[in-house]
């Protein structure tokens, strides 16, 4: 078992309550190259889930995103992430890096989306605040 100074998070059944909805917000959308879309895709929705009344857009090459979504370990049963974010052009802020693993399957695509609901509330991301 290795440390890195991360939050370790590991599975359980238990459910995950949906955060608290913030107030109409737009943001551009990127995930690092060596996140692969499928996952990005997945964290979108999981986003948009959580944040109904935000306008999510994947941010164009070349332009610079607001979030940023990095997988740092990808693996069958185990997965390493963290968010970044930034409000009109400021410096990056970024949450805890976040590492789920699950010992005895596959993760499921239900495990990964109550990852990435983790990962929103740990980062404390709060859109706004600067």
């Amino acid at each position: 078992m290795r440390f890195r100074g991360v939050v370790r998070i590991m599975f359980c059944a238990a459910g995950l309550g949906a955060g608290a909805a913030n107030a109409a917000e737009t943001w551009s959308l990127s995930c690092t190259e060596a996140t692969p879309s499928a996952y990005c895709l997945l964290f979108e929705s999981v986003l948009r889930n959580q944040h109904p009344d935000w306008t999510i857009s994947h941010a164009a090459p070349g332009t610079s995103p607001e979030l940023q979504l990095s997988l740092s370990e990808i693996g069958v049963n185990a997965l390493g992430a963290q968010l970044r974010w930034r409000h009109s052009e400021t410096d990056w802020q970024a949450g805890p890096e976040l590492e789920f693993s699950v010992m005895d399957e596959k993760m499921s695509e239900s495990m990964v989306r109550k990852f990435f609901v983790k990962l929103l509330e740990h980062s404390k991301f709060i859109p706004g605040s600067e």
